[in-house]
């Protein structure tokens, strides 16, 4: 039985005949594709970022660092993130982001607790959750950070591009369950001494940061969908096709809409 990759379950909460190409008959589920690093192309710039965001907090002495004044931080983690034209601004909101932090966690937590507090605990975190009774759940998580007030850990995840918009409601939910299927992942794994029960997000795009507690709800709700996809697994489906514009982009369009003629739906837009 094939493992459920956190993008495929994703897909099905958007579209379940999405899913069903993708996870039954596409033979690149399982295929690595090399990830694309054209500073031209949103998704080569969001890679970019990522691989600049985990290379830069190995280069940081948390010691030399707490000497700085706020401006000469920024400064010093600028120094530590590359010089691609396309996104300096990205980086550059970063590295003010993450001095801001860095600040706060000095002030809250003082010298002997900063460095567990700034040094993020895992980053670009690959989990499995192995299950003799139904798929396997497996994820790739950007990066956990500790919460020493909230004794607890937060997962922090990396988007770029306009679409991420930090102050849509739909957006917040759908990272809510991105971010909650990691989490279940890491929790019954019992990967770390503390629950994970905190989320955020960064847009360097956007520039906006958002952070919230996993609530009962929200969890509750992506066990319920958990179950019901493997419901739709062992039946076979029926797996409903959610029309909308975005099937324009969809890998599976031509295939999934081949019966279809003109005027035999409508899209609202």
């Amino acid at each position: 039985m094939k493992s459920i990759r956190k993008t495929a379950f994703m897909m099905m909460k958007n579209c379940a005949k999405q899913f069903e190409y993708f996870y039954f008959k596409d033979p690149d589920y399982d295929h690595f594709n090399e990830p694309v690093t054209d500073p031209k192309s949103p998704q080569g710039k969001g890679t970019l970022f990522h691989n600049a965001a985990e290379e830069m907090f190995p280069q940081c002495d948390v010691k030399d660092m707490i000497s700085l004044e706020r401006a000469d931080l920024v400064k010093y983690l600028r120094k530590r993130l590359p010089d691609i034209p396309q996104i300096n601004p990205w980086f550059d909101y970063f590295a003010d982001f993450e001095a801001r932090r860095f600040c706060f966690g000095l002030d809250a937590y003082g010298k002997d607790e900063l460095e567990k507090v700034f040094i993020p605990v895992a980053l670009e975190k690959y989990c499995k959750l192995e299950s003799k009774t139904e798929p396997d759940r497996t994820g790739h998580v950007d990066r956990i950070d500790w919460l020493p007030n909230e004794e607890s850990l937060c997962i922090v995840e990396y988007k770029t591009g306009k679409y991420y918009n930090l102050e849509k409601p739909y957006i917040l939910t759908n990272l809510r369950a991105e971010c909650g299927w990691y989490a279940t992942i890491l929790n019954k794994i019992k990967a770390y001494d503390k629950p994970i029960a905190w989320w955020a997000c960064i847009n360097p795009m956007m520039q906006q940061y958002h952070v919230e507690k996993f609530h009962t709800m929200s969890v509750r709700s992506l066990d319920k969908q958990w179950a019901g996809l493997l419901k739709l697994i062992k039946n076979g489906g029926p797996f409903e096709r959610n029309l909308s514009p975005l099937c324009g982009h969809c890998k599976y369009v031509s295939e999934c809409l081949y019966n279809y003629g003109e005027g035999d739906f409508q899209i609202d837009r």
